[in-house]
């Protein structure tokens, strides 16, 4: 249809659907269901919309059942022929992917831009998938969110605050490619309510580059990595511990394939942080 209009209103209409597009998926109450984004994913399963789902990303790993779902590429090869050929109703997509979001829609397919930067967003994308598939399990997997923050809040208040470097990259063996949290987004919020300052909290990004001097000259007491599941932790350790001015610094090692997603899974990354920023935390 968008063929026949003059290009100024078919890019208002475009604009206008991919907007509203989570909207007339609520109308709609999709009952097939396609991911690529695996944060999301994870969120269906939770709810209890896991029979919904007919297709997921190439990077789904969790739950187990996903390994038995079509794949349908990832966050920048999205396979749009193998998404029309599973006939969803609603694809949940990342937010910059723009042009997909166009393409489904000029198909008549809805999308959902899930938002992968806060535990605040999560809270909202679990609600509005809740709403959108009729499925009453989101509500109380939110709740247990919000009630793991609250707990985590609590134990910690009587902590002093620890400062903490946030890093989920960086060239294996080496302080090159240094990738770290700034003071927005999920892992800034992971390490806050975990009772840690992030030391670049001032840089309102949820994640940059940054170069070895920078986080040498800021001293964080706690380094938090999430790294390969795995890597050894005390060998990262002892990494840390060789820079200068770091020998008594405290590492805390994630697993990246998972501790990175803000997913429900978030309830256990909380604990973990807070316990490995707190050694003597009792829950």
């Amino acid at each position: 249809m968008g063929r026949t209009l003059m290009r100024p209103l078919g890019l208002v209409l475009v604009v206008f659907a991919v907007a509203w597009a989570p909207l007339r998926a609520q109308e709609s109450n999709s009952r097939r269901v396609a991911s690529l984004v695996p944060a999301a994913t994870e969120a269906l399963f939770a709810i209890g919309a896991g029979d919904l789902v007919v297709g997921v990303g190439d990077y789904d790993d969790f739950p187990e059942a996903v390994h038995e779902l079509p794949r349908i590429g990832g966050l920048i090869d999205p396979n749009l022929e193998a998404i029309l050929a599973l006939r969803p109703d609603l694809v949940i997509i990342d937010p910059s992917q723009r042009t997909l979001a166009t393409q489904l829609d000029a198909a008549g397919i809805s999308t959902y831009s899930f938002k992968t930067g806060s535990i605040g967003e999560l809270l909202h994308d679990v609600r509005t998938l809740g709403n959108v598939l009729g499925v009453p399990g989101a509500e109380a997997v939110a709740a247990e969110v919000e009630q793991v923050v609250n707990e985590v809040r609590a134990a910690v208040a009587g902590q002093p605050t620890v400062t903490a470097l946030a890093v989920f990259g960086r060239r294996p063996g080496a302080f090159a490619e240094l990738w770290v949290s700034g003071g927005v987004g999920f892992l800034h919020d992971v390490v806050d309510i975990s009772g840690g300052e992030n030391v670049f909290s001032e840089i309102g990004q949820q994640s940059f580059k940054s170069g070895l001097e920078a986080v040498l000259a800021r001293r964080p007491q706690v380094v938090i990595e999430a790294t390969s599941p795995d890597a050894n932790p005390d060998a990262v350790t002892a990494e840390w511990r060789a820079l200068p001015g770091f020998s008594e610094v405290r590492v805390v090692v994630l697993d990246a394939s998972w501790s990175l997603r803000p997913s429900p899974r978030v309830v256990r990354l909380l604990w973990q942080v807070a316990e490995g920023l707190h050694p003597s935390l009792e829950r």
